[in-house]
């Protein structure tokens, strides 16, 4: 392994994340092996996310806070990793929380890694969801493996990353920028990922790269959710992947019927509390606010 490790830097796109991005933060300062810097993205958030995020910027020589006025977790994400000055460029959302040794695990693992790795993601378990036990020791036996064979000297390469949890070096984010699609009825993860191995690179899960991740996309409703899955054929097609789209087109109407299983037991499953109750507290709940507009002439820069 070489005398010296690779930088890291963290990027946090943010849209109305009060109740999250304290502790997103809060993870990634806690990590064992210092971050070199993070970097919080507010996308025109109407809710108290840009004032929590600045607060640990005055805090924490380590945060910055930028403003991206153009909707879009793409415009969000670019601002942010040609910010960053870090050898590597993670992307965390801002509901997720990195484990202790997320940012060792990342700089181990490119400390080894071949030229050809562009990057990869980690595993996530979900910490607003019921059940998540059997999800985690299976995550655990993956990582092993994973690492295992990492030790061996053998990459493990995957099609995609996940945007909710990913890293990338900084030369691959400069190769794509401006070439992924600006459009918001796709998957941007699996834009970049085509985007990328287009270019001519690989991508890989990461051992120990782990992480808990909101599973919110699933309370939201069946219609919303349709949507949604919508963008996945949608992304592929958009790329010429015709085998992918079509597999993709059939995947997600198994997804779909997954999701309304699991949404009406949902109804009745508080987060916060982690338990079930009598009532059902989420037919209370509304889908997520989807980003839109912009801010008023006010907008706080940094």
């Amino acid at each position: 392994m070489p005398d010296t490790q690779p930088t890291l830097s963290v990027v946090v796109p943010a849209f109305n994340e009060a109740r999250s991005i304290g502790r997103c933060l809060d993870k990634l300062l806690a990590q064992s092996t210092p971050i070199e810097e993070i970097i919080v993205v507010d996308n025109n958030s109407t809710d108290e996310t840009f004032a929590i995020a600045s607060a640990y910027s005055r805090d924490h020589p380590t945060v910055q806070v930028l403003v991206e006025p153009r909707q879009g977790v793409q415009h969000t994400r670019d601002l942010g990793v040609g910010t960053a000055t870090g050898e590597l460029v993670a992307r965390i959302d801002a509901d997720t929380y990195a484990e202790p040794r997320w940012a060792a695990n990342i700089v181990d693992f490119f400390a080894v890694a071949p030229d050809d790795i562009a990057g990869g993601y980690g595993m996530s378990t979900m910490h607003d969801m019921p059940l998540q036990r059997p999800f985690t020791a299976m995550q655990a036996r993956v990582t092993r493996r994973v690492g295992k064979a990492l030790a061996q000297g053998q990459v493990t390469v995957v099609g995609e990353a996940i945007g909710a949890n990913c890293v990338m070096r900084s030369e691959v984010w400069r190769q794509v920028a401006g070439k992924t699609s600006p459009r918001d009825d796709i998957m941007e993860d699996a834009d970049l990922s085509l985007t990328i191995r287009d270019a001519g690179w690989r991508i890989a899960l990461i051992p120990g790269m782990d992480a808990q991740t909101s599973g919110r996309r699933l309370y939201s409703s069946p219609r919303s959710y349709w949507k949604y899955t919508a963008y996945s054929p949608r992304t592929y097609a958009m790329h010429g992947r015709r085998r992918a789209m079509v597999l993709a087109s059939i995947g997600i109407q198994f997804a779909r019927v997954a999701q309304i299983g699991l949404w009406i037991p949902l109804l009745w499953w508080d987060p916060t509390a982690k338990k079930f109750g009598l009532v059902p507290r989420g037919l209370r709940r509304t889908d997520r606010e989807l980003p839109s507009g912009h801010r008023s002439d006010s907008t706080p820069q940094r």
